[in-house]
């Protein structure tokens, strides 16, 4: 029997034009085990087996789903992009164990420094990812060919091992990497494969600039070229702008190759949040920031136990130079800020950094309760879709003796930043606070993995429709302008985002025509069309003039 596809609030529906049975038909002895979805019965209208076990918490009737009805759920939900529907079950509000998204709905992702301990996380990660799927996953010639499940294994075992139980505990290899093997550079170039998302050491960067040349978009959270200008130091939820600028300015440069897309130190990445947010509301002028960042920061390397073990190590003029690195990511990311002072440490924690961040500001601070809303009301990529982007970038604790790094580490996933120890004018600094940053997810794996899904569904569609309209009609720098002031006044009329004003800056900063020329047809399918294109009209369409349907006839 034929099912018609629906949208509702709660997710897609797939409905049957039979009168659906439920679990009130059922009678003694009897249970009548109907599909939640379609609610057909196991192989009726040829709709194939339940799935078992059932991938949520639901119970009794509500436990029964066929596979091919989730499947074609999950498709849904994710070419309507609403990622929650397809990844939380409906009924009990429990993940789904599985993820059935159609092969071919989703775009490969390869990891370079893959065996890694970040990459091994990302690894994980993307075998779950609604838009994107595990590629090729890249690590050393000693290990290309080998198991990554059994990579992971020993190296987690050898870091247990070297710091002691009570210290680390090794994480269980999850079993949708199984059967993934390690690939090598030339196996990722003979892939079909657009994005790599690095997480190498400094001194392999050339891979980096390699893949680049290849014509592979890299988002990175690897120091390397960190602080080339034309690479884009981004955080979106702070200066997501810098990687529109960056992708016009190849546009407009006639650049084969797109930028290196970098994020910023772990610390740097949580920072750089509660910073924006306070600099909106305050204008940041001064900033101390004291770190103890977590084993898990060194990746795989390990510390003589003396250093780390019951003790505290400061890493100021240490090889690994992170109070540089932060104090310079700062700088840039906040180009007004005047004073920045760092202070890093690593502590025997395995997971999660600690920051103690002292502020100045321009404008008076009332209340630590006004700290707190500003804190908690900030959500600038909110309704942009990203399926990354927590519903609370900042979760904010009122507790005393909070935030810490075991217990305040995993909000939304690890992707938020959890504040606490909010304190006003203490004498000296305006504000003052702790924070926690999970510095293996948002603070590397998942900063990076943002990073795309910003450039993936929003940036590159952008440069790719505002040029494309440049080359089809001969149009002029002023027409570029106009095209993007209403395609952005559309936009954040129907999905509000602060974020997106910086469309209409960057439409209206180009000076000349040769900015958005015409251009070849190589050059435009480099940056593509975006998900819009193709799919039923959503908000971004109505902001595109296009030519009225024809009349229907067939009455």
């Amino acid at each position: 029997m034929a099912k018609n596809v629906q949208q509702s609030s709660a997710g897609p529906i797939i409905s049957s034009g039979e009168e659906s049975k439920s679990d009130s038909d059922a009678t003694d002895g009897e249970l009548h085990r109907t599909c939640r979805i379609c609610y057909s019965a196991e192989f009726q209208d040829g709709m194939g087996a339940f799935l078992r076990p059932t991938p949520c918490n639901c119970a009794g009737n509500r436990s029964a789903v066929h596979e091919t009805c989730l499947r074609r759920w999950q498709t849904i939900a994710r070419r309507n992009r609403q990622w929650a529907a397809g990844a939380v079950c409906h009924a009990c509000d429990s993940p789904y164990t599985v993820n059935l998204v159609e092969a071919g709905e989703k775009q490969p992702v390869g990891i370079l420094g893959g065996t890694g301990l970040v990459g091994r996380a990302l690894a994980a990660a993307l075998t779950a990812h609604p838009i994107y799927s595990l590629g090729p996953v890249l690590g050393s010639p000693q290990t290309v060919g080998s198991k990554l499940a059994d990579v992971w294994r020993k190296k987690e075992q050898a870091l247990e091992d070297h710091y002691g139980s009570a210290i680390w505990q090794a994480k269980p290899c999850p079993t949708s990497l199984e059967g993934v093997k390690v690939s090598s550079v030339e196996d990722l170039l003979r892939s079909n494969v657009k994005y790599v998302i690095s997480a190498i050491a400094p001194s392999l960067g050339h891979i980096e600039d390699a893949l680049q040349e290849a014509g592979i978009a890299v988002f990175s959270i690897s120091p390397h070229a960190r602080q080339v200008q034309r690479n884009p130091l981004v955080v979106p939820e702070v200066n997501g702008d810098a990687l529109l600028h960056a992708l016009s300015k190849s546009v407009e440069d006639d650049d084969e190759t797109i930028p290196l897309v970098k994020s910023p130190n772990c610390v740097s990445c949580g920072v750089s949040v509660v910073l924006k947010a306070l600099d909106d509301a305050y204008g940041v002028v001064g900033v101390s920031i004291t770190t103890f960042q977590a084993l898990s920061g060194r990746g795989d390397a390990k510390y003589d136990p003396e250093l780390v073990v019951g003790n505290v190590y400061p890493l100021r003029n240490t090889v690994e130079r992170t109070d540089e690195y932060q104090r310079k990511e700062l700088m840039r990311i906040f180009p007004l800020l005047k004073r920045c002072a760092v202070s890093a440490h690593r502590v025997p924690v395995q997971n999660g950094h600690f920051v103690d961040l002292k502020l100045q500001t321009k404008r008076p601070v009332t209340t630590k309760d006004e700290v707190k809303k500003i804190l908690r009301d900030f959500a600038p990529l909110a309704g942009l879709g990203l399926p990354s982007m927590p519903d609370r970038p900042i979760v904010v604790l009122d507790e005393v003796g909070r935030p810490r790094p075991k217990l305040d580490s995993d909000y939304e996933g690890g992707m938020a930043v959890c504040v606490g120890n909010v304190h006003t004018n203490d004498g000296f600094f305006d504000v003052t606070l702790s924070l926690c940053v999970n510095n293996v997810v948002r603070g590397a794996w998942g900063a990076a993995l943002l990073n795309l899904e910003l450039y993936d569904l929003h940036v590159r569609p952008l440069i790719a429709r505002a040029a494309a309209k440049q080359r089809a009609a001969g149009g002029t720098a002023r027409d570029a302008v106009r095209e993007a002031s209403a395609f952005l006044e559309e936009k954040v009329r129907k999905k509000p985002s602060p974020h997106w004003d910086v469309l209409l800056r960057w439409a209206s900063s180009i000076d000349s025509a040769s900015s958005l020329r015409e251009r070849s047809d190589s050059e435009i399918q480099r940056f593509g069309v975006g998900p819009w294109e193709d799919e039923s009209p959503t908000c971004i369409d109505t902001a595109i003039k296009r030519p009225p349907a024809p009349p229907d006839v067939s009455s």
